[in-house]
């Protein structure tokens, strides 16, 4: 399975050889960068019991060397997130989300060396909101 996103016509998908996909905005002249990777149980059972995705996400923060500002968890497409906002090192904004099915975990990072506006952020959070996992990429894409 490969992680599928309701891609923002604001942003394109940018080279990142060897590393996470990773997206940007078609008109930035920042590195602000919004990184997806996932991790897939073979087994396919059931996390038993279901981590703590603000938690999780909290301590990922943490282990980026992240002063965490704000963190909470809720629903999404592929079932339920925790995300965490933060600032770590030279990055004046970043957020992640954990995000699981109970099953597979998609973890998303949005690293930002400037400040993002209020539209970038609303496109960042709608999209790590539609992450999933999908089979096959569609016949289409952006």
């Amino acid at each position: 399975m490969i992680p599928y996103v309701n891609l923002s016509d604001r942003w394109h998908t940018a080279e990142n050889p060897g590393g996470p996909w990773t997206l940007k905005k078609k008109s930035a002249h920042d590195n602000n960068a919004f990184q997806i990777s996932s991790m897939q149980r073979r087994s396919g059972q059931k996390l038993d019991p279901e981590p703590d995705l603000q938690v999780f996400a909290a301590q990922f923060a943490r282990k980026s060397g992240g002063l965490v500002s704000e963190s909470n968890t809720g629903e999404c497409a592929f079932g339920r997130f925790g995300t965490a906002v933060f600032k770590a090192r030279e990055f004046q904004y970043c957020q992640c989300w954990t995000i699981t099915d109970g099953i597979h975990f998609i973890l998303a990072t949005y690293i930002c060396d400037a400040m993002p506006d209020p539209d970038e952020l609303r496109d960042v959070s709608a999209m790590a909101l539609s992450l999933r996992l999908i089979d096959e990429p569609p016949t289409k894409l952006k």
